[in-house]
């Protein structure tokens, strides 16, 4: 279990600089959580020393402060030796009321997030966390069940919960409905298991997922080869764009999609990608990983390989060394060491990541203008485009296939397949 800690600081996120605050989190973590000291008397930054935690200018106002902090001091000890208080909310909640906070949904959560990222002393840490992730920040835009006191939540706040979902846009995540409807059920399940929640969750959810449209189900189209080959002699300098290093950045995000279609790969695998990844079997260089989608998976044969070809090893070779973390792209994002195991690094990765991909998209807005396609031109059209072209091909392996795009055969023949027969 990871060990709360709190300090002094001036750097509160979300003040002004200059507020004295205490700051809490989880020791080795770089997020806390802030909580602003409101009654102190006027100070000067300047008189504030860190090792003593006072301030040592001498005035009344310094005497009067300092009193405030010992006493808010020993507040704090106190609250870390406190086995109830787990998470920096019900830390800060503490705080404000003087009185040990009951267990909430949410602070419940956070410690079963805290738990799968950093293990027991039963279980090794889980990647599964991050699902957990989206469903705590769909409950933080929610606002309120997250506060509930765990021994509390019921039915009728599943119902909320639901009607909450549904009253989002798709992409505020109404479309992963069941899936957040089945994690907070789970969360309540674990907590029922324990003893801390006597209710059960009959909402039968299932009966309301949203019902895709004819148009959500229409199949994504691809790029025909006619099509595929003007993007790839495309004439770089049409594409209107502004901005630091436009050339660079053009070149990049048309070699980037150049790569997904000669890889097979999904644009969030690609982008993660890392020298490291690349192992020589019987004299032919592959990318060795494991698809984004397919971390969490039960499959026993989760590792792709994937042949590298000589297109695809002209644009490694055109970024080699760019990137100073050995990525084999150098977007921004990959200028950093992230730690994936750890809940806020990945949060930063992810939107960074999307991101990245948001600014391809971008582009490619353009580009789908220049060579006059009728429909929207994505990153991941590349990807249904070579599977596309892949399954048209004579005597197509779909086996072989699969395999070499982290997906299945069934995927195949359900979205690809029909798409050019």
């Amino acid at each position: 279990m990871a060990i709360l800690t709190y300090s002094f600081t001036f750097s509160l996120q979300g003040y002004p600089k200059g507020k004295l605050g205490i700051a809490v989190g989880f020791k080795g973590k770089t997020n806390r959580t802030p909580y602003p000291i409101e009654k102190l008397k006027p100070y000067d930054v300047k008189h504030w020393d860190k090792k003593t935690r006072r301030f040592l200018g001498g005035t009344q106002n310094d005497v009067d402060n300092n009193e405030l902090l010992e006493e808010l001091e020993k507040s704090c000890d106190e609250l870390l030796k406190n086995p109830q208080i787990t998470t920096p909310r019900q830390f800060i909640d503490a705080l404000k009321t003087g009185e040990t906070p009951k267990d909430t949904f949410g602070a419940f959560l956070e410690k079963l997030i805290d738990e799968m990222r950093n293990g027991t002393n039963n279980k090794r840490p889980s990647r599964n966390y991050q699902v957990y992730i989206n469903l705590l920040h769909k409950l933080e835009k929610e606002g309120n069940i997250i506060n509930i006191p765990l021994a509390d939540v019921n039915n009728k706040h599943f119902i909320a919960f639901s009607d909450f979902i549904l009253s989002l846009s798709d992409d505020e995540g109404r479309t992963n409905y069941y899936n957040l409807m089945k994690l907070f059920k789970q969360v309540h399940t674990k907590a029922s298991k324990k003893e801390l929640n006597q209710y059960k969750l009959l909402f039968p959810y299932a009966e309301y997922v949203p019902v895709r449209t004819d148009e959500d189900n229409e199949k994504r189209p691809s790029l025909s080869l006619e099509q595929y080959n003007q993007f790839v002699n495309l004439d770089l300098s049409k594409v209107n764009q502004s901005g630091i290093n436009v050339d660079f950045y053009k070149s990049l995000y048309h070699n980037f999609c150049v790569f997904l279609y000669e890889m097979k790969m999904r644009p969030v695998d690609a982008l993660k990608l890392h020298t490291s990844n690349i192992v020589t079997r019987n004299g032919r260089q592959y990318f060795k990983y494991v698809a984004e989608k397919k971390k969490n998976s039960k499959e026993k044969n989760k590792t792709t390989y994937t042949p590298i070809t000589s297109k695809a090893l002209e644009i490694i070779n055109q970024y080699k060394g760019q990137s100073s973390k050995g990525y084999i792209f150098p977007f921004a994002l990959n200028a950093y060491d992230w730690d994936y195991s750890n809940a806020t690094s990945w949060n930063k990765w992810n939107n960074r990541k999307q991101r990245a991909i948001d600014m391809v998209n971008q582009w490619l807005k353009k580009v789908a203008v220049i060579l006059g396609l009728d429909f929207p031109l994505v990153c991941y059209t590349f990807r249904h485009s070579t599977l596309s072209h892949a399954c048209m091909s004579e005597g197509a392996n779909y086996m072989q296939i699969a395999l070499e795009a982290a997906t299945s055969p069934d995927m195949l023949l359900k979205h690809y397949v029909s798409n050019v027969i």
